[in-house]
Order: C-alpha cells, then sequence, then structure tokens
C-alpha cells in the first residue's frame, strides 16, 4: 500500500496510551477478541493473512491491519493504516458486527 494513510488502532478498552521515543504503547490485561480480524478481512476486502514474528498482516488498496499477538497467540491491539476509510466508518463497521469493549484509537498529531 502507497500513499498517504492515517494511522488507528484498535484496543482493548481503557487500555493505558504512551507515546514514547519507540511509538504508541498499549498496556491492558484485556485481550480483543478474534473475530475482529474477520470482520475487519470481509468488510474491508483485505487479503488472506500473512503471518511473522507474532503479527497477523492482512491488506487491501484502502487499508493495511496488522494484528499484534502476545505470547499465547491472543490479539493484544490491532494497527491499522487506513487511505480512505475514516475512524468514524472503523468504529460503525465494528458496532454493526456487534465487537463491543474496545477502542478506536487515533493518535493526535505530533
Amino acid at each position: 500500500m502507497n500513499g498517504a494513510y492515517k494511522a488507528a488502532f484498535i484496543i482493548p478498552a481503557k487500555a493505558s496510551k504512551v507515546f514514547d521515543d519507540t511509538g504508541w504503547t498499549f498496556r491492558s490485561a484485556e485481550r480483543l477478541p478474534e473475530r475482529i480480524m474477520v470482520e475487519l478481512a470481509h468488510a474491508m476486502h483485505l487479503s488472506d493473512s500473512t503471518f511473522y514474528l507474532g503479527l497477523e498482516a492482512r491488506e487491501s488498496g484502502k487499508a493495511k491491519v496488522t494484528a499484534i499477538r502476545d505470547d499465547s497467540g491472543q490479539i493484544e491491539h490491532i494497527s491499522l493504516q487506513l487511505r480512505d476509510s475514516t475512524a468514524d466508518e472503523l468504529r460503525a463497521l465494528l458496532v454493526a458486527a456487534g465487537v463491543n469493549d474496545l477502542e478506536v484509537f487515533v493518535p493526535p498529531a505530533h
């Protein structure tokens, strides 16, 4: 996926957010449900998954979606690079899919 994009993250509700010299870090004992990746893949017409180093990546011409997994394989958070979609569209998609207890976080410009 080339060109300008907007960064967004799907994180567990009430996760702490810290920005430091390595970027954004999220901390939560909660994990995201597996079906989020299935819902995103279907709604955003994403490619089949590619797995590497604890990451699951999918993409389309409109977005790149990467699930960051913990040592037990559960989803800690999801990183998105959005081209044409907006965070509001992403929130609406997740609400329509009945996926709750999460936050769509769009970092402020630094």
